[in-house]
């Protein structure tokens, strides 16, 4: 890893991630330690005008596990010329069920084979850590993997050192090449922080950790919560919901709205909890989902891109939709002044019985007017500048997330808050301790408590810099967040908004 912390303190180039996709995949697995190196690309978090160039690997159509995502659209495929010519320094594996039939797709292991004999840093989350040990990278090291799966993987895999306590593992099997191997799900993120404390510097995980308003569980990864999973049986498939839920004869409808330069924990962190629940019920699925968006293809904020289900905002949806749920990020702003966008978010909210906004999702309802005389909350960091996109709600900086008209309107604070929100709708929808052990299943630290936000204090920072490299970086031009800092947004005109 000394080879990579020079390349990074060098700036010269930013380092390339090339991200591991398959069919069955985990979403948290792969966007939780995504979302932490796209951090980086912010120019006041990673002090660099992009310090991780992220590169996804994959064949077109992927879905995640259970189905329960958009569709990846790749930038590389399995055999093409392109995919032999690139040279990362780091590569992610994530798990999730997909990972056994991923290693009979001979061109893609062979390919990934010869990918990390050149790379500097492999990491894998989950039962991804079954692909290393399959191809023998293990063998005679330290790893971890799933504390669900973890038994099954000790005997499927003697030769290689379990480690059942360990978050995550390092070791370093070559002179320029370390390995990683993470617990279950959200340890990924965890581990990713800790890689990024190494690579670049304490301070930018710890920039990091605020953008993206995260509590890691583990400083150093030597200690899991989650290792009690071990002995878990089959508890994770036959947890009971309530009697109310059991008794509904479809799944809820969860439509995720995608737009350009959205957040990716935003929109994958409730994702996974809501997939998660659904593995979790003995009863079956409780939700299902459609991905909504204006065009056919969307990209995150870090480039990755997907394909969504219904290409249109069509207010028609709202009888096919029983949760709207809104992400924020980066692009909030083009579509806060996006007509279009505004229009289907008033018509849908006027029907849908519930509209749940992650992060700066919830200043594009309040452009929208719909909730309006409400109490909301919002991202920490940019709490003073979306505040702005209306006078007539009431924001609350304290909030983790705000329950507002009797559960209607489900606000949430930055980034990972989703996931808290998502768990709290998951409780209301399926009862606690559905909830509980979807959390626990996930190995995620769940913060039950609505008031509580350990990044409030975050709103009283200065936030105008980050907000404005931000919007430099996602292309759109500084005079309109300038404007809209000035409260004047509503009188740019609204065709240079349509040409940003």
């Amino acid at each position: 890893m000394e080879r990579l912390h020079e390349i990074a303190q060098a700036q010269q180039r930013p380092l390339v991630l090339a991200a591991v996709l398959f069919e069955g995949y985990e979403l948290l697995d792969m966007y939780g330690p995504l979302e932490m190196f796209a951090a980086l690309n912010n120019k006041d978090v990673g002090r660099s005008p992009v310090c991780v160039d992220i590169v996804t690997i994959g064949r077109a159509g992927t879905r995640a596990n259970g189905g329960f995502s958009p569709r990846l659209e790749p930038d590389l495929e399995p055999g093409s010329a392109a995919l032999d010519r690139l040279k990362p320094d780091i590569v992610l594996i994530p798990g999730g069920p997909g990972w056994k039939p991923f290693l009979e797709d001979k061109p893609y292991v062979e390919w990934l084979l010869r990918t990390m004999d050149e790379a500097k840093l492999v990491m894998s989350v989950c039962t991804g850590a079954g692909i290393l040990a399959t191809l023998g990278l293990l063998d005679g090291y330290s790893a971890t993997t799933n504390k669900w799966a973890y038994n099954g993987m000790k005997a499927s895999f003697p030769k290689v050192d379990w480690k059942a306590q360990a978050r995550w593992t390092c070791v370093t099997d070559a002179p320029e090449r370390a390995i990683f191997t993470s617990s279950g799900v959200s340890a990924g993120t965890d581990m990713a922080i800790w890689v990024i404390a190494r690579v670049f510097s304490r301070a930018a995980a710890d920039r990091v950790i605020e953008y993206a308003e995260y509590v890691p569980v583990s400083k150093d990864g030597s200690e899991d919560p989650f290792v009690s999973n071990i002995d878990a049986g089959d508890f994770f498939n036959n947890v009971p919901i309530s009697p109310a839920a059991a008794q509904r004869a479809e799944p809820l409808r969860v439509g995720l709205v995608l737009y350009d330069n959205f957040e990716l924990y935003d929109a994958f962190g409730p994702l996974e909890m809501f997939a998660a629940a659904n593995r979790t019920s003995k009863d079956g699925a409780v939700y299902s989902l459609v991905c909504i968006a204006e065009k056919a293809e969307v990209k995150s904020w870090g480039g990755i891109r997907f394909k969504a289900d219904h290409v249109g905002l069509d207010v028609a949806l709202k009888d096919k939709v029983d949760l709207l749920l809104m992400p924020g990020g980066v692009g909030t702003i083009r579509e806060m002044y996006n007509p279009v966008m505004l229009k289907f978010v008033a018509g849908m909210c006027a029907s849908v019985p519930r509209t749940m906004t992650v992060c700066s999702g919830s200043a594009i309802l309040a452009r929208a007017g719909v909730l309006d005389g409400l109490d909301v909350t919002t991202n920490k960091i940019q709490f003073d500048i979306l505040s702005r996109s209306s006078s007539k709600v009431t924001w609350k900086r304290s909030a983790r997330w705000v329950n507002a008209d009797n559960g209607r309107f489900l606000t949430s604070s930055g980034v990972t808050a989703g996931t808290d929100l998502a768990l709290a709708v998951i409780e209301e929808d399926c009862g606690k301790a559905l909830a509980d052990a979807t959390a626990q299943r996930v190995e995620y630290t769940r913060n039950s408590d609505a008031n509580d936000d350990p990044f409030a204090g975050l709103a009283a920072q200065s936030t105008m810099k980050t907000f404005s490299s931000s919007i430099k970086k996602a292309g759109l031009d500084v005079l309109l967040p300038s404007l809209f800092w000035l409260g004047l947004g509503d009188y740019f005109d609204a065709a240079i908004i349509a040409r940003l």
